[in-house]
């Protein structure tokens, strides 16, 4: 497919869908990605989806979102100069403003947190993202690295061995038709419907700007890790990892390891492998989220025996990652409300969001709400959070963060509408 399709554009306030996008706009959009995306879930902005994109009229820039209920999701940081990110989000607000659309900005930047927070927007911390420095980092070794290595014996008992396809360097039909029997098994052994939101397993989308490992049991395709490029850091995000439920223990664990040295190697200087849900929620930088630190942390627990947040987290951190840096919501109003909610869900799975799935007759009664909302929470969660640790999408974790602000959004909407 091509990925222009559905591209959106913005011009003098109003959005106009186009069933191709001018061919200017999205190069200028790689141009600015190449040149300032820093947060690696920037690249999901070149994704079909629906995506609209503010550009700036005063300020260079550009911002991606998704609108739903006449409120603008955005999804990730402005793309343009760290300086003049307080300038976009300004304008950008005030363009939403005036149409009567509210803001909320989904895994953002302690930069572009501070800024929203400045201009008098809510800010919640609601995970981390463990980012590697490759020009030091290198596999954790002593105490510190025996469940890896314990993991990566494992694999290499299995006769685990790593490949790589570049299909910049020219597409293979017959291997990529192989990926897919891949994400196939891996899409059916998770016991639910697949997203078909922007968070999509896509490991082939963009495939020509990507770096695809391979795990093979002799001449069995296993496991798949995609890696999309993070420009603006000269970096890599450990975007869509997949496998078969018969893979070899510590097949993804060689596959993260063998991406991140085969990464370095070729001089590339960060990589990331997405956000840790609710991971040092109880540190906010807005006073207003401080009293929701006791909140958060009773969600985690609550949520963490069935969606398990904190194995994520700490399959992520066997790795040993340079840093762990917070990732943020932002909302234009001081409060959530239920318009927010019904549009986060609406954009992150748009079938649970659809007008078709509400009874007749405009939006249910508060009555009704009380039953539907949190079973469309628990849909949602169930829809975008890997189950398993050894279930593991990287590009889908990012989402699973939205679990516990949905729960807070549904919470304090039901309990102030």
């Amino acid at each position: 497919m091509d990925s222009r399709r559905g591209l959106m554009r913005h011009d003098e306030g109003t959005a106009t869908e186009h069933e191709e996008a001018p061919w200017s706009e999205r190069h200028e959009l790689v141009r600015l990605l190449e040149k300032h995306a820093s947060n690696p879930l920037s690249f999901l902005l070149l994704s079909t989806g629906g995506w609209r994109y503010y550009w700036g009229k005063t300020t260079p820039g550009c911002i991606g979102y998704l609108e739903a209920h006449r409120m603008a999701v955005v999804w990730g940081d402005p793309i343009c100069a760290l300086e003049d990110r307080g300038a976009l989000l300004r304008e950008f607000g005030d363009a939403m403003k005036t149409r009567g659309v509210g803001t909320c900005f989904l895994a953002i930047e302690e930069p572009t947190a501070r800024e929203a927070l400045s201009q008098g927007s809510a800010v919640l911390k609601v995970g981390e993202e463990p980012v590697f420095d490759l020009r030091s980092w290198q596999r954790p070794r002593g105490d510190r690295g025996k469940r890896l290595r314990w993991s990566l014996n494992k694999a290499a008992k299995a006769n685990i061995r790593i490949c790589e396809y570049r299909p910049g360097d020219g597409r293979d039909s017959a291997l990529e038709a192989r990926i897919r029997v891949v994400q196939s098994a891996w899409e059916g052994s998770l016991g639910r419907m697949p997203t078909e939101s922007f968070l999509r397993t896509a490991p082939l989308a963009e495939a020509e700007r990507k770096r695809i490992f391979l795990a093979h049991r002799g001449d069995v395709l296993e496991a798949v890790l995609a890696c999309a490029p993070v420009y603006g850091r000269d970096g890599w995000y450990l975007e869509d990892m997949i496998r078969v439920p018969e893979a070899s223990q510590g097949a993804t664990e060689l596959l993260t390891v063998t991406a991140l040295e085969s990464l370095a190697a070729s001089g590339a200087a960060f990589a990331s492998i997405g956000i840790a849900a609710l991971r040092g929620s109880e540190e906010q930088i807005d006073r207003r989220a401080r009293w929701l630190t006791w909140a958060l942390t009773l969600i985690f627990h609550r949520l963490d025996s069935r969606f398990h947040f904190a194995s994520l987290a700490l399959y992520k951190s066997k790795f040993q990652p340079t840093a762990w840096e917070p990732r943020f919501v932002s909302l234009s109003s001081a409060w959530p409300s239920i318009r927010l909610f019904r549009a986060v869900l609406a954009v992150l799975d748009p079938d649970a969001g659809s007008t078709e799935s509400r009874p007749a007759g405009g939006l249910p009664s508060f009555g009704r709400r009380l039953i539907a909302y949190p079973q469309a929470i628990a849909g949602i969660l169930a829809s975008l959070t890997m189950l398993e640790a050894h279930h593991l999408s990287l590009g889908q974790q990012a989402a699973g963060f939205i679990g516990a602000l949905l729960v807070w959004v549904g919470g304090v909407s039901l309990r102030n509408d």
